[in-house]
């Protein structure tokens, strides 16, 4: 079948079906996934805990906040106008579901009316203690007369309403966990002398989405240059500020964009180059890139066909794939330039491409196979992102492959003309140099071992790793600088450290609220947490605002109460009592419901930690702000049934530690079972082929030590690779009795690998930046262990 014009044609519409497939998702748009925590594993052990996140992200992902600030406030006011009614305006797309500047009067009048109705069910603490400090009731009076002939007082209702005004000290209340006041209209924070207008915008696409990110960005973008080309302020103090996951998205899009051509083009760029310098023909330079392009071709439409959506982290590795998938063409093209050179200096027929691949086929099949089990280790690994690699990888091999083998042994009349050059010249001196050392007398080996085995006890008593979650994330400066000055001004929840509280029924959950805040109350007067928010201060259980009722009709509601006798000192009449009397008679049964508070303009800060109704019962959030984790748990633990305290980071980072080891056990599983299958070709020799990638992985992990690296997981993925990569090193050299040919193909294996991970190291994804690095020293030093090991394996 090789060299079969069949087969060639059979690849070639397989080809054309891979082009039109990739052409039709990229018409209708292909799900892209910019989030670094889509490369992590799911919480499989918690899914109450992955319901929550995932609600709870889902609704925070898609606000976004401005912040506006200018010695002259009203300079700033008209800034943050003039930028919301822009963005209003230019939306014709509709990527923004709400933009929030100056306070909706309208909404705050609905927000009063709402706990107004409820009046006599919710108690603010401030008018609890007036109530329990007081047993004459004449402190209270004594206060609310003041209050009432005072001429600015603050109201919601007529004093014939809410004569005691306990409803707009529940309304004040509900702020008094924020650092942000009301000025002019505008939710302002105060840092130092310097007052900051707050401007919200609710986003309606997954922030995620490249999409909605350029839709977004384009929009914030023509708006901000608007503001300041109208206020003419740049240069005069106007300082406009933006934060939000959707920009910490663009950050990593953008990045990872840039990444894929830098890393791409700069290592086709470098490789190209060499190879023009060896073949001195560019026509050969574009066979040696067409198996990578099919490679990748048929990889992306395989990752197509199996994810919904693809991280653009994959496509930048995918674009390192060049330095791999290049090796089976360089090594066709280097044995069928011998063959040439041959029939140039014998004046006989030479080789065609049919028999260079037939010469190569045995070490392509083991060295495919041998990378493909490396490479599909990495699917064992928990994480979607990954799987996502290890299958564009093992795919682009295999594409690659499979056009070395069906279309280049058609590719002799494209050959036949080469002459020696300088080439020739450049591969026999290293081939002289390579001779040497396996003809040196001096036996390394002893040396290498003992070396090794000193590196091995230094690296397991001195190792570091880190296998936190925050080594991950890499935000743009202009975005840790806007999230540090929005933690000063505003001190928001945490937003990966909470409180989960589950229960059967919507009640039970409130009641578990109360619990759970009246121990967190504690904390914050112990200084141990700096606060909180739960939606049961908000909305107080049934049971909670019955006994408030209660309290009001013992203490204010009564014919004995306190509003018979502030009314008599007021000389109003005994009817007016009675009336009121009578109103809170009436509504006794005039409970303030979460779904009733869940439709107003009240919830639209809060909302989002009521979960609600799920398949695992009813669900809320606590959040938390200033935190002291140990001291929470503890105050939790097996205190109350279906409450728990999640530190997202730090489970994460658990995840990462437990998996770091598993992988490394994977690691020794996949040296046995490469040993294994090589064992059946190469009997006991096939140790020196696998103690190359062994020892270049043991002083890689040694001298990342020495440089300041702590391991993580992706570091040991890396050293999978380098099994992979290095395992194809060996066997053609093995396969070739380390030909001049073989030597100068891995020479060049070598360089094309380095060149693509080199960039990889360089990449400012430390996902990518950890596994590139590992990969550049463990490729350079596996090459350099193959050449000194080789004259251990003798002939085949």
């Amino acid at each position: 079948m090789i060299g079969s014009k069949k087969l060639a044609i059979l690849w070639g519409i397989c080809v054309l079906l891979l082009c039109g497939y990739c052409f039709y998702k990229i018409n209708n748009g292909i799900g892209f996934d910019t989030s670094i925590l889509s490369l992590l594993p799911a919480d499989q052990k918690d899914p109450v805990a992955e319901k929550v996140i995932n609600e709870i992200s889902g609704k925070i992902s898609k606000k976004q906040v401005f912040l506006f600030q200018h010695k002259d406030f009203q300079k700033a006011k008209i800034a943050a106008n003039s930028f919301c009614n822009i963005l209003r305006s230019q939306d014709v797309k509709q990527s923004l579901v709400k933009v929030s500047c100056a306070i909706d009067p309208k909404e705050v009048e609905k927000i009063k009316k709402l706990f107004f109705n409820h009046r006599y069910h919710l108690m603010a603490d401030s008018f609890a203690d007036k109530i329990a400090s007081t047993v004459d009731r004449e402190v209270l009076i004594s206060s609310t007369l003041k209050d009432i002939y005072a001429p600015f007082t603050p109201r919601i209702g007529s004093i014939m309403e809410d004569p005691f005004n306990h409803s707009m000290e529940w309304f004040k209340q509900l702020g008094l966990n924020s650092k942000t006041y009301i000025k002019d209209g505008f939710v302002t924070a105060k840092d130092n002398d310097q007052e900051w207008l707050l401007v919200f915008v609710e986003t309606r696409g997954d922030p995620f989405s490249i999409s909605t990110q350029q839709s977004v960005s384009e929009l914030v973008s023509h708006a901000i240059a608007q503001v300041q080309k109208e206020s003419d302020d740049v240069e005069k103090g106007l300082d406009i500020v933006k934060s939000g996951l959707l920009f910490h998205a663009l950050h990593g899009s953008n990045t990872a964009r840039s990444e894929i051509s830098t890393i791409g083009i700069g290592s086709m760029l470098l490789i190209g180059l060499a190879l023009l310098a060896v073949f001195r023909r560019p026509i050969k330079i574009l066979y040696a890139f067409i198996p990578t392009f099919i490679g990748c071709l048929f990889a992306f439409s395989i990752s197509l066909l199996v994810f919904e959506r693809i991280n653009l982290i994959t496509m930048v590795f995918g674009a390192s794939l060049v330095g791999v998938s290049i090796d089976y063409a360089l090594h066709f093209l280097c044995e069928l330039n011998a063959d040439e050179v041959d029939s140039d200096k014998n004046s006989k027929r030479g080789g065609n491409g049919e028999t260079a691949i037939k010469k190569i086929f045995s070490g392509l099949v083991l060295g495919l196979v041998s990378s493909c089990i490396a490479y599909g280790a990495l699917a064992l690994a928990p994480f979607p992102g990954i799987r996502q690699m290890s299958l564009f990888a093992v795919a682009g091999l295999v594409g690659s492959w499979l056009t070395v083998i069906c279309w280049f042994a058609l590719l002799k009349p494209y050959y036949k003309r080469a002459k020696n050059t300088d080439r020739q010249t450049i591969s026999e001196w290293i081939y002289v140099q390579i001779l040497r050392v396996n003809n040196c007398k001096r036996n390394p080996l002893p040396i290498i071992l003992i070396v090794a085995v000193l590196v091995s006890i230094t690296c397991w008593y001195g190792l570091k790793t880190n296998d936190s979650i925050a080594v991950l994330n890499n935000p743009s400066l202009e975005l840790k600088q806007s999230e540090k000055l929005i933690r000063k001004l505003l001190s928001p929840p945490s937003s990966t450290q909470f409180i989960i509280v589950s229960a059967k029924s919507e009640q039970e959950l409130l009641e578990k609220e109360e619990q759970v805040t009246t121990m967190l109350g504690d904390m914050v007067k112990s200084d141990e947490l700096e606060g909180y928010n739960a939606v049961s201060d908000v909305v107080p259980s049934y049971a909670a605002q019955r006994e408030n009722y209660k309290i009001y009709g013992d203490q204010l509601y009564s014919e004995s109460g306190a509003v018979t006798q502030l009314f008599s000192l007021l000389g109003l009449p005994k009817q007016e009592a009675e009336s009121v009397l009578r109103s809170y008679a009436e509504n006794k049964d005039n409970l303030l419901s979460a779904k009733e508070w869940l439709v107003s303009p009240a919830a639209d800060a809060m909302g989002y930690q009521w979960i609600g109704e799920t398949e695992f019962g009813y669900l809320s959030v606590i959040t938390l702000t200033g935190i002291n984790g140990n001291a929470v748990q503890t105050m939790l633990e097996n205190k109350i049934e279906g409450v728990r305290y999640i530190d997202k980071v730090k489970d994460i980072s658990s995840i990462l530690r437990d998996y770091r080891q598993i992988i490394i056990v994977m690691l020794v599983a996949a040296y046995i079972a490469v040993f294994l299958l090589l064992a059946l070709r190469y009997k006991a020799k096939a140790i020196f082929i696998l103690l190359a990638p062994l020892l270049a992985s043991i002083f890689s992990v040694f001298l990342l030590t020495i440089i300041g690296i702590e391991l993580n997981i992706f570091c040991i993925l890396a050293l999978l690779l380098v099994l992979g990569i290095g395992l194809d090193y060996g066997i053609f050299l093995k396969e070739s009795n380390c030909s001049k040919e073989s030597v100068f193909a891995v020479v060049l294996s070598c360089y094309t690998t380095i060149c693509s991970f080199g960039f990889l190291s360089m990449s400012n994804t430390p996902v990518l930046k950890f596994f590139g690095l590992t990969l550049l020293i463990g490729i350079l030093l596996v090459w350099i262990f193959t050449i000194v090991l080789y004259r251990y394996q003798g002939n085949k």
